[in-house]
């Protein structure tokens, strides 16, 4: 008689089954792994980009809101700025050229705080109106600040400058912004080579904007918002306004996508698979001449 034998196994069909099943989980589980690699690379350089920015407008809102800060004399209180800041007699010296104070905005001529020069008579390239250079003392009790930390320096006055420049990385050209903290006292030295300390890195930056902002009037309010040398009266300008444009580190999406954006009533537009950021922020200059609150003002 013959007897049914039972054999235990995986037939063919539940056997592709199982592995259609594996492959569908591992797909789901890779695409999971993507995304949440995708997301966390893309808050990664938000968080870069926004920490950045928010560096670079302490800095910025730090130092130039010191412009014209003088020490207290016993006698007169706030020292005039001819007398604090003494007229610039010497000649600017750089790569791209020199020229003396002769030349209209060269220099704080009247002990003015803020200087900003033509970049075609310094650098060669195009001026995109982001140098700006800011004068004031020190302070013993180390309330002021410079670039990098908090100092006390009253012997002397103090120059920083805000600047773009290009550095090679890899081979290629690539622009950072920095803040320098000119050793001279006096006189004007530049240099093609980047000093100081870079507050936004190249991989990060894309252009700054400054602007002045002016009373023409009179009537202690501003009127409108100059580049540095179409600035009509420099004992009128009142604050600053910088307009910061920055992007991820990382390209973050997955096509190009074009980004527009209004500085000083220019339209900006950007390409890229770049997530790009503008930050403007605006700097009221307390210690500037004619300043509503300067005259009365007589300690710090």
């Amino acid at each position: 008689m013959n007897k049914w034998r039972k054999y235990s196994g995986v037939t063919l069909i539940s056997l592709l089954i199982g592995m259609s099943l594996g492959a569908f989980v591992i797909i789901v589980m890779l695409q999971i792994f993507s995304a949440t690699q995708a997301n966390y690379k893309l808050a990664q350089n938000l968080a870069e980009m926004n920490d950045v920015v928010r560096y670079t407008s302490v800095i910025m809102n730090d130092v130039i809101g010191q412009a014209g800060y003088r020490v207290p004399d016993a006698t007169t209180g706030l020292p005039p700025y001819k007398n604090a800041f003494p007229e610039f007699t010497g000649t600017l010296t750089g790569p791209g050229g020199s020229y003396n104070f002769g030349l209209p905005n060269a220099d704080d001529q009247d002990g003015l705080v803020l200087s900003y020069f033509p970049a075609s008579n310094v650098y060669s390239g195009t001026d995109t109106g982001d140098k700006l250079w800011v004068k004031f003392y020190g302070n013993n009790q180390g309330s002021n600040r410079d670039c990098n930390d908090l100092y006390g320096d009253e012997t002397l006055p103090i120059k920083i400058r805000f600047y773009s420049r290009q550095i090679t990385i890899g081979g290629n050209l690539q622009t950072a912004y920095y803040c320098e903290r000119h050793a001279d006292a006096t006189n004007y030295t530049y240099d093609d080579t980047p000093v100081g300390t870079e507050l936004i890195p190249a991989a990060l930056f894309d252009t700054a904007w400054v602007r002045y902002g002016e009373d023409i009037t009179g009537n202690g309010y501003i009127d409108r918002w100059s580049l540095g040398e179409d600035v009509a009266d420099r004992n009128k300008v009142y604050a600053v306004r910088v307009a910061m444009l920055v992007h991820t580190r990382d390209d973050v999406r997955s096509e190009d996508v074009t980004q527009t954006f209004d500085v000083f009533g220019t339209t900006v537009t950007r390409t890229s698979k770049k997530i790009y950021k503008l930050a403007e922020f605006t700097i009221l200059l307390p210690y500037a001449p004619n300043y509503a609150l300067a005259g009365p003002v007589v300690t710090p």
